[in-house]
């Protein structure tokens, strides 16, 4: 799998409640949030609240190319490449680039002129957004890319073993900061003691990681774990049951996202 370099995305004010709105869940997050959320994404057009995600589409579109070129760059420094594997791979990531805004520009078409405060529309073109929602949110190139039929065909066995090895290393950076991250936002939302929050990181750190870890799914990762170490946590953690009860309430925004991540 081939990753984007992470965009850093704060899930309690971004994530879960932008997908709650749609499944017309706004009522699971709490007060504030839907204070801070409830306008915009009312007003906001579909493909601009989804797709966009409240960018400009110039900005998104430079975000696209930047992610594009910092990729790139991370496999010419890991692997080496030589001057035709680099030509090969720059030409398959525009090869991507442009069959990303094929799609991108048919969806925009088809959910034109709907805004997020029309329910039916939502429903009804909910299959048309959503498989280039998931596609902008583990990025452009996946196991379907050109950029990864190219690797694995351009790359030597050394080069390969290399480019592998840097990406578990990735992905463990990724996931212990992940948690450490999620324990600090865990702490503002619920008064945690050190021990406490020493316990429930060794627990978190102690989940097996994923195989793959989209960078834009990093923040919902911790989440996740902690959803599912739920009975060691009730266990091990030193919780009271007010702690328990308000860490349940807050898992609840991201219930059903574990298709996300491949364990």
């Amino acid at each position: 799998m081939i990753y984007l370099a992470p965009v850093r995305l704060s899930l309690p004010t971004q994530i879960a409640p932008l997908i709650l709105a749609w499944l017309g869940l706004a009522s699971m997050t709490s007060p504030t949030l839907l204070a801070q959320f409830a306008q915009p994404v009312q007003k906001q057009g579909i493909f601009q609240q989804y797709i966009l995600q409240q960018k400009t589409e110039k900005a998104f579109r430079e975000d696209v190319t930047a992610r594009s070129l910092d990729f790139i760059e991370r496999v010419k420094q890991v692997c080496q490449l030589d001057l035709t594997q680099l030509e090969k791979l720059q030409l398959a990531a525009e090869g991507d680039v442009v069959r990303f805004y094929r799609e991108y520009e048919r969806v925009k078409s088809e959910v034109k002129g709907f805004t997020m405060n029309d329910a039916q529309a939502r429903q009804r073109l909910w299959p048309i957004v959503s498989p280039l929602y998931m596609r902008v949110q583990q990025g452009i190139f996946d196991d379907s890319s050109l950029c990864h039929s190219v690797l694995k065909t351009t790359l030597n066995a050394s080069q390969l073993e290399q480019f592998q090895t840097a990406e578990a290393k990735r992905l463990n950076y990724a996931f212990t900061a992940s948690c450490k991250t999620t324990i600090a936002d865990l702490s503002r939302e619920i008064p945690l003691t050190g021990e406490q929050r020493e316990k429930l990181l060794s627990i978190m750190l102690s989940f097996a990681r994923p195989k793959k870890l989209h960078p834009q799914m990093e923040n919902m990762l911790g989440m996740i774990i902690l959803g599912k170490s739920i009975e060691r946590i009730e266990v091990e953690s030193g919780l009271d049951k007010k702690q328990l009860d308000h860490l349940v309430a807050l898992l609840g925004r991201v219930r059903g996202m574990e298709g996300n991540f491949e364990w």
